[in-house]
């Protein structure tokens, strides 16, 4: 995927979720292009259960304001 397609895919995620992106969106974005990710994947991936979206992301989104890679953040 592209850097734009992640971030296509990025937006709609946050719009869909009312969650606003963090000024570093650009370059999360740019570094899950480079490791060959999916606009899905976590590039700080802890355990299996973390991806953009999972339980545990928008668990960590509830609990904290923002996920742990601090791509999407609680309006």
């Amino acid at each position: 995927m592209t850097r734009e397609e992640i971030m296509e895919r990025i937006k709609a995620f946050a719009r869909y979720n009312k969650y606003t992106l963090s000024h570093n969106a650009e370059k999360i974005a740019e570094a899950k292009r480079r490791m060959g990710k999916e606009w899905f994947d976590c590039p700080c991936q802890r355990t299996g259960r973390h991806f953009c979206g999972s339980d545990a992301c928008t668990e960590d989104i509830e609990k904290n304001g923002k996920c742990c890679c601090g791509l999407f953040i609680k309006r």
